[in-house]
């Protein structure tokens, strides 16, 4: 990992001709770096590399179609949040965890017909991240408020093309993730330190994963064939996502 640090450090410091590409390949050498340094640390501690574990297995199981890695894909939320939520100093990060693990086991057990308890669960995660991101000073700025803007805007729109408890599900999912993404990419909360960098990305992810989600319950409402490739990306956004934002808050 020494290796890779020393490579973005090189690529990092190479000119480009445009300010936005330059700004886009910053933040990607940021969120690679914010990664990095989550997994390195988290080889030092026995329930990080227990949650580690618990988002990797349920990656391959989706892309292998193996059955038993759907309990560890509901506990992961969970798993991430005990492993770097302290229950004294960031309930907020462990309760989260627990509601994210209660939204996968109902996404898992009837993601075609969306539940109360479901929606509560990935909303309330979701809530509870950027109630926090809120206490650590995060407003949110233009650049973040157009990222919010556009998860609203393409989660409306899917919400617009259901039907029933999917349409209500998806466009309130959206509406919380657009806050959370708003905050969470705030610029000067990111300039605090490379946790908090991560924390963009993290939100970011976790956007992309529901948005992965939905594709998974239209082709599951239409009898469509399993897309393997797809549901492994969901599931492992989703876990990186978790990852990189309850570091970024614990720190």
């Amino acid at each position: 990992m020494s290796w890779l640090r020393g490579r973005l450090a090189v690529m990092t410091v190479k000119n480009t001709n445009s300010s936005v590409l330059a700004d886009l390949w910053a933040r990607n050498n940021e969120g690679v770096a914010a990664l990095i340094a989550a997994l390195e640390e988290a080889l030092t501690s026995p329930a990080k590399i227990a949650a580690l574990a618990a988002i990797e297995l349920p990656a391959w199981g989706r892309l292998f179609d193996w059955r038993w890695t759907r309990a560890i894909e509901v506990v992961m939320p969970a798993a991430v949040g005990a492993a770097y939520g302290d229950p004294q100093r960031h309930p907020e990060i462990v309760a989260a965890g627990l509601a994210a693990s209660l939204g996968v086991e109902e996404k898992n057990r009837s993601l075609a017909h969306p539940t109360t308890w479901g929606a509560a669960g990935v909303v309330s995660s979701q809530l509870a991240y950027a109630n926090f991101l809120r206490q650590r000073g995060a407003r949110g700025d233009a650049a973040s408020y157009v990222m919010g803007g556009l998860v609203a805007a393409i989660g409306l729109s899917k919400a617009a093309v259901s039907d029933g408890p999917l349409r209500t599900a998806t466009g309130v999912g959206a509406l919380s993730t657009a806050v959370l993404v708003a905050l969470a990419n705030d610029g000067m909360l990111r300039a605090q330190s490379p946790a908090a960098a991560g924390l963009s990305h993290g939100a970011n992810l976790l956007a992309a994963s529901e948005a992965l989600t939905f594709l998974r319950a239209w082709r599951e409402r239409n009898d469509k064939k399993t897309w393997r490739v797809a549901d492994a990306a969901e599931v492992a956004t989703r876990g990186i996502g978790k990852l990189l934002l309850m570091r970024g808050l614990a720190r």
